[in-house]
């Protein structure tokens, strides 16, 4: 019993020491396993510090990336909105330059040549060649030329556009912001004509009835294009106004055709508001004005009731030779801004002030474009004027070159006759001379002799010129101008005295 509990105490022992001894390896081991486990768990802090710090960084670099993101946004989208208005700046250069184009075109079109049109070029050229002529032998010319240019453009508008040829034109005349084209606009019932507070109709502009609307630009060369109403109005004004000369030099005119326009038989022509103390026009438009003025049949002359009573650049205009011989309606405009005893006392005035400078007109309107309902017996007046002129017209151009080439012929007679005269005088004093020197010879007197001989002659040569251009211009106005109309041209010529 006693052995075997020291044999299990001995046992146990051994257990214990070998445990220790154990316990003992273990646990060096387990140091050693902590020590490594603290020198990973320093490192573990370091590397999580150096996380910390990388994670810092980065939370910069993305803070840093997300602004130069966003600024990159930024920047495409003002990029964007950049390309946009370039884009816009190009494609509106784009269109001015076409527009300017067009323009350019319908300044330098031409006229198809026919043969009519080569007549006439033929009859231009027999005037040319007597103002030639006319220098060479240095005579005067007086306002013949003139008159005659002024006809021969008259006779090529008929060539070329001979919508105007048998229609009455009715000018529509007065100072700038008097209210002409709005006074057109009303009785068309349509704002087709462009209004401003700056001067606008810079061109003369033409209204007629036709059955197709259509508006059409004439240049100097007689070309004629067919534009559209904001073309029409970039022309007239836009571009009139950055090219001011040059395009009331190569515009004619504007003409616009029209079935709101009741009278078939009528042309009105809107024209530039002339020249007054305090307005804006200029001298080109006054000039412009006394062109339409010179091709009108008849005149409605407008007068802002704004104004009070008819202004006296009203009346030194109505004096010009000009007008003498055509109907003149006076058409006091925006009469809606003035009372009823002020329109009367108006009205009154001017009719004293008209008659009292022998201005011949054939009444006086008061009329609003604005609110033409109000004034009833203004508008009838108006439109009752309208239909009396409303009269296709036989403009005999065959009479009135035949007339122009006698004037031509009567003038140099007067001055061949006039030269004879004294001619006869240079002759008793050189009679008188002779005898008061006892013989002796005034050479200045025989070279005035000898001059007033060469002059004489010349006059005689010129007007053999005159006479034979006289026949060769009616022959060639019958192959331009009346190429279509044959029998009105025989009749014309029968007539001729």
């Amino acid at each position: 019993m006693n052995i075997s509990i020291i044999i299990s105490a001995g046992v146990i022992f051994i257990f214990l020491i070998i445990l220790i001894i154990i316990v003992g390896k273990y646990k060096n081991k387990i140091n050693i396993l902590n020590k490594v486990v603290f020198e990973k768990e320093t490192d573990i802090k370091n590397i999580n510090f150096e996380l910390a710090e990388y994670k810092d960084k980065l939370s910069k670099k993305e803070s840093d990336y997300n602004k130069v993101e966003t600024e990159l946004k930024e920047t495409n989208i003002k990029l964007e909105e950049k390309e946009e208005t370039i884009n816009a700046v190009l494609m509106e250069a784009a269109q001015a330059k076409e527009k300017h184009k067009k323009v350019l075109d319908i300044l330098s079109e031409q006229p198809e040549k026919n043969e009519s049109t080569e007549a006439f070029h033929k009859i231009r050229s027999v005037y040319n060649n007597l103002i030639n002529k006319c220098i060479e032998y240095d005579l005067p010319s007086g306002k013949l030329f003139k008159n005659f240019d002024e006809l021969l453009e008259k006779i090529e508008e008929a060539i070329n556009f001979p919508l105007f040829y048998h229609k009455n034109i009715i000018a529509l005349c007065g100072q700038f912001s008097s209210g002409k084209t709005s006074m057109i606009n009303s009785f068309l019932k349509d704002n087709i004509l462009p209004t401003s507070i700056e001067p606008t109709t810079a061109i003369n502009t033409f209204v007629v009835y036709e059955k197709d609307n259509d508006l059409y630009i004439r240049n100097c060369f007689s070309g004629q294009t067919k534009v559209d109403k904001e073309l029409y109005q970039f022309v007239t004004h836009a571009f009139t106004k950055e090219y001011d000369k040059d395009v009331h030099n190569m515009v004619k005119y504007v003409s616009l055709h029209t079935q709101k326009l009741k009278y078939e038989n009528i042309a009105l022509l809107d024209t530039p508001g002339y020249t007054g103390q305090g307005t804006d026009a200029t001298e080109d438009d006054s000039n412009m004005a006394m062109k339409g003025i010179a091709q009108a049949d008849n005149i409605v002359w407008v007068v802002s009731m704004e104004n009070g009573t008819i202004k006296n650049n009203d009346l030194e205009f109505l004096e010009k030779e000009e007008l003498n011989g055509k109907d003149i309606l006076i058409v006091f405009n925006k009469a809606d801004i003035q009372s009823e005893e002020d329109i009367d006392r108006i009205v009154e005035e001017s009719k004293i002030q008209l008659d009292s400078r022998g201005i011949d007109y054939k009444d006086i309107v008061v009329y609003s474009s604005k609110y033409p309902e109000d004034f009833k017996e203004g508008e009838k007046k108006l439109f009752d004027f309208f239909e009396s002129e409303n009269n296709s017209i036989e403009r005999n151009y065959l009479e009135d070159l035949n007339k122009i080439f006698n004037e031509f012929v009567e003038y140099y007679k007067d001055m061949d006759e006039d030269l004879a005269i004294y001619t006869e005088a240079l002759n008793v004093t050189k009679i008188k001379s002779a005898f008061s020197l006892i013989g002796a010879k005034n050479k200045s007197i025989d070279e005035s002799i000898k001059n007033v001989k060469e002059n004489r002659q010349n006059i005689k040569n010129f007007i053999i010129d005159l006479e034979n251009s006289k026949d060769k211009c009616l022959d060639l106005l019958g192959d331009s101008l009346y190429s279509k109309n044959r029998e009105e041209y025989n009749r014309h010529r029968k007539n001729l005295k």
